[in-house]
């Protein structure tokens, strides 16, 4: 969850539609305030493995002090093999 409490991203097999299905994927949620409900999850497609038939995110996942990083364990080609440690970045946009 992000510090302000305002987005989350998790992992889940929750039944999807869409081409291909990875037994975990990405998807986040935001809200307007800590007090409002969560919207939809929406699926993070950029942050799923395109190879979905093997690879797949697993454990823990870590959202950095400024919500530009987010980290995870993966199993996705182009690691080290195993379980291999990996970061997503995003910019971080200015106002709204």
């Amino acid at each position: 969850m992000r510090r302000d409490g305002l987005e989350v991203f998790f992992l889940s097999n929750r039944p999807y539609t869409g081409p291909g299905q990875s037994p975990l994927s990405f998807w986040r949620a935001t809200r307007l305030s800590t007090t409002d409900p969560w919207s939809a999850p929406v699926k993070v497609e950029s942050l799923n493995s395109p190879d979905l038939e093997t690879a797949q995110a697993q454990g823990r996942i870590a959202l950095s002090f400024d919500g530009c990083e987010l980290y995870f364990t993966s199993n996705r080609v182009g690691g080290y093999g195993g379980w291999d440690l990996w970061v997503a970045k995003r910019e971080k946009l200015k106002g709204n």
